[in-house]
This record gives structure tokens, C-alpha cells and sequence, in this order.
């Protein structure tokens, strides 16, 4: 919107800065313009990770889910919604040992 409104009041200070009949005017349109707005952001995006390592992939994912569920506690607790909370990815994966024999475990 501002910059239609700089680009409508050049427009007239260039045909007011044009020839009219012999004499020529000379015109000098200034422009200044400054804004603030001040609100309360209403979305803050938060990324973070937690790791879990375990015998099984059962216990992996118990011990996750158990970090995760203090994790949201304390979000809701500060006042965040449980609807606006989500798992964007989950992931896992084996360890795997390698041996002195160059075999793996």
C-alpha cells in the first residue's frame, strides 16, 4: 500500500514538474515516511531434539516417550495449548558396533 501511494505522488510531481507552455515550474515533491507497529506474536515456532539410547527399541521409544511427555508438561504449564503442541518427526535407528574383525553387531 505505501509504496502505491509513493508511486501515485511521483506521478503527479512529474507532471507538475513538466513544460507547461514557455515557462517551465519547477517542483519538488518530498517524501518521508516512517511506521511502527507494535503487537503480541500470537505463533512461536520452537525445534528441538531429545536422544534415548537402549537395549531394545521398545525401551528406545518408552524412555522417549516418557522425555517427551515432561517436555509438552512443561509447554502446556507456560500456557501453550495441548491442541497447538506437535511431534513434527520421530525417527529410529539401530547402533551398530563395529568389531577389531571388521564384522558388526
Amino acid at each position: 500500500m505505501r509504496g502505491s501511494l509513493i508511486a501515485v505522488l511521483l506521478l503527479f510531481g512529474l507532471a507538475a514538474c513538466g513544460p507547461t507552455g514557455h515557462h517551465r515550474r519547477e517542483t519538488v515533491v518530498a517524501i518521508v515516511a516512517t511506521g511502527e507497529a507494535k503487537t503480541r506474536p500470537d505463533v512461536a515456532e520452537i525445534t528441538g531434539g531429545i536422544e534415548s539410547r537402549a537395549p531394545t527399541a521398545k525401551e528406545a521409544l518408552a524412555t522417549q516417550a516418557t522425555k517427551m511427555t515432561a517436555i509438552v508438561a512443561a509447554v502446556a504449564a507456560s500456557g501453550v495449548k495441548a491442541d497447538d503442541v506437535e511431534t513434527a518427526q520421530i525417527s529410529l535407528n539401530p547402533v551398530t558396533d563395529w568389531t577389531p574383525r571388521g564384522g558388526q553387531r
